[in-house]
């Protein structure tokens, strides 16, 4: 069991207290995390993190950014990655990465990340 996090900080339930979460949507916050992050964003574990908000936008965009997703879930051996999508037309990149559960079957994460402009520290 862990507690949800949205916006950056905890989600609070109708009772005042952090809203607690468990199994699927546990493993989903893991991992999104663990994409999310840039590598090396992590004062406490540098080895923590992705490449995937740290790629450029370019045509190998998502071979690349599949690789980083394996590299980065390694630590959850209960999904796989098994591909990636990119929509560079908004105002953010939205890359959506397609995972495979041994529990939960089919899941997809979707990232926003700024585009060039736009990126800063997360």
């Amino acid at each position: 069991m862990d507690t949800a996090i949205g916006g950056g900080d905890f989600v609070v339930g109708s009772n005042g207290l952090p809203h607690l979460i468990s199994e699927k949507e546990e493993l989903l916050q893991r991992a999104y995390i663990l994409l999310r992050v840039p590598l090396g964003g992590l004062c406490y574990n540098k080895a923590l993190g992705s490449e995937i908000p740290l790629l450029p936008y370019n045509d190998e965009f998502t071979v690349r950014a599949q690789q980083a997703a394996r590299e980065a879930l390694r630590s959850l051996p209960d999904i796989s990655v098994s591909g990636v999508s990119a929509d560079f037309s908004g105002s953010d990149a939205v890359c959506t990465v397609y995972l495979t559960s041994d529990l939960y079957g089919p899941l997809e994460i979707t990232l926003e990340l700024p585009k060039e402009e736009n990126r800063g520290d997360v």
